[in-house]
């Protein structure tokens, strides 16, 4: 049998296990060197080390967010709640992802997503190729918690699809208050544990 014959199952079925496993939903975002705001949505975010503290996504070889990204050298890891599907697939398709949107400007101006429930402000660590995705290595430098709630996950986001979902909404779980992360680069609030 050929490898070309085996490939079409084989992707097909490893997209399926995929598919079937929650894996955690972000936004990055960055400025574009003529400053535009720029960001896609992340379905492959991973902790990589805590020492140094390090995260890892992987966008598509052909992300023209992830090639400003680069350029810029920083980029915010903005985490979805779990109802925000809407927000994910926004910055999953075309046109101005940032029209109506509140963003937070950290200290070297990335546009952090006001309504995330964490904002990470990293550096751009290093970049493997691994097919038709690049392997993002970034060091978080600042961790921005801006409101309690549940993260948003790839399985939720599947079954629940994107006609039925009310994520725009703010709900009273989620709505919590923030400052706002002027200096992100510097410090990093730290989120209240429960008694």
């Amino acid at each position: 049998m050929s490898p070309v014959t085996v490939l079409g199952p084989v992707v097909a079925d490893l997209r399926q296990v995929f598919l079937d496993l929650p894996q955690p939903v972000a936004v990055v975002t960055c400025r574009s060197p003529s400053g535009e705001a720029v960001g896609m949505t992340v379905s492959s975010l991973t902790s990589v080390s805590l020492a140094p503290p390090l995260v890892l996504f992987c966008p598509t070889v052909t992300s023209r967010a992830w090639a400003a990204a680069r350029e810029h050298g920083s980029f915010a890891v903005n985490i979805l709640g779990h109802r925000q599907g809407v927000l994910a697939m926004r910055f999953a398709g075309p046109g101005d992802r940032f029209a109506g949107l509140r963003t937070l400007p950290t200290d070297d101006g990335i546009p952090a997503l006001a309504d995330a429930l964490t904002v990470l402000v990293c550096d751009l660590r290093d970049e493997h190729p691994a097919g038709d995705h690049t392997v993002v290595i970034g060091r978080v430098r600042a961790v921005h918690p801006l409101r309690h709630g549940t993260g948003l996950d790839t399985v939720s986001l599947r079954v629940r699809g994107t006609t039925r979902v009310q994520e725009g909404r703010t709900t009273k779980d989620e709505a919590g208050t923030h400052a706002g992360i002027a200096r992100c680069g510097r410090t990093a609030p730290r989120r209240a544990r429960p008694a």
